[in-house]
């Protein structure tokens, strides 16, 4: 059950990364020197890339002249100027057709970076899914295509800023040979009962919702949308009502399966 359920959560943490990554995939002008993100934004360089960005923003409902245009813009240029992942974004940029890979490049780093970033990632995930999605997805069973349409204008600043933050901290992690300390099979273990309890506790301790959730997750395809909506829903609130360590533990873990690490 474990096994299963450390594999539906990495699946349903990363169905988010295709609606959002595609907005720093794009190749744009390097700048130089340290200013501040807003200082960058020239007016020379907003007109140079607003041909570039325009039709993405505004397919999201983003007016690319708004502040929230302004600082989508902000941190692509942000993140296709820092010289320590050049090869990552040289490499999504020749994918940006090709959301799987994009996917990958990010999750490649994600059990890398600091816990309080790992933390705001899957918290910033879980506040989507709680207020930017109807019960019934949108009556779909494709959670890549019910994420996909939440519009970027429905999103917060901050909410926005929290995503490029982490994606910019991955993509850096992800291209350095850094070691996480190996986790013992005590700390292991006491994480996964930790998820045990804290998965049955969102499910009221009721056979009848964890018959639901198994049955879910044993073939998540065939699910109606409105079950499908309620165990990704179950799964993020259970993994974040854990305490720490046992909540970075588990998602540390997560995101190095999706890595194929341990």
């Amino acid at each position: 059950m474990l096994a299963l359920l450390r594999g539906l959560v990495m699946f349903l943490i990363l169905l988010m990364c295709p609606m959002l990554l595609h907005a720093a995939t794009r190749r744009v002008e390097l700048l130089q020197g340290d200013l501040t993100l807003f200082d960058q934004l020239t007016g020379a360089v907003i007109a140079k890339s607003e041909s570039v960005y325009g039709r993405m923003m505004a397919a999201n409902g983003v007016d690319p002249t708004s502040n929230k245009g302004r600082l989508i813009l902000a941190w692509v240029i942000r993140i296709s100027r820092d010289i320590n992942i050049a090869d990552s974004v040289h490499r999504m940029g020749n994918a940006s057709l090709n959301p799987g890979v994009r996917t990958k490049l990010m999750s490649g780093g994600l059990h890398l970076v600091p816990p309080p970033l790992r933390l705001q990632y899957v918290e910033l995930v879980s506040h989507f899914l709680d207020t930017l999605v109807p019960f019934d997805c949108f009556g779909l069973n494709d959670m890549s295509e019910v994420l996909n349409r939440i519009p970027m204008s429905n999103m917060s600043e901050a909410q926005i800023d929290v995503y490029f933050r982490v994606l910019l901290a991955a993509l850096r992690a992800s291209e350095t040979d850094a070691e996480q300390e190996s986790l013992g099979a005590q700390q292991l273990a006491r994480a996964d009962e930790g998820l045990r309890r804290s998965l049955l506790h969102e499910l009221g301790y009721l056979q009848a919702n964890v018959a639901r959730y198994a049955t879910y997750a044993q073939d998540p395809t065939a699910a109606a949308p409105i079950d499908a909506c309620w165990a990704m829903r179950v799964t993020m609130h259970a993994m974040l009502a854990l305490p720490d360590p046992e909540r970075d533990i588990v998602l540390r873990r997560t995101f190095q399966s999706q890595h194929g690490t341990r």
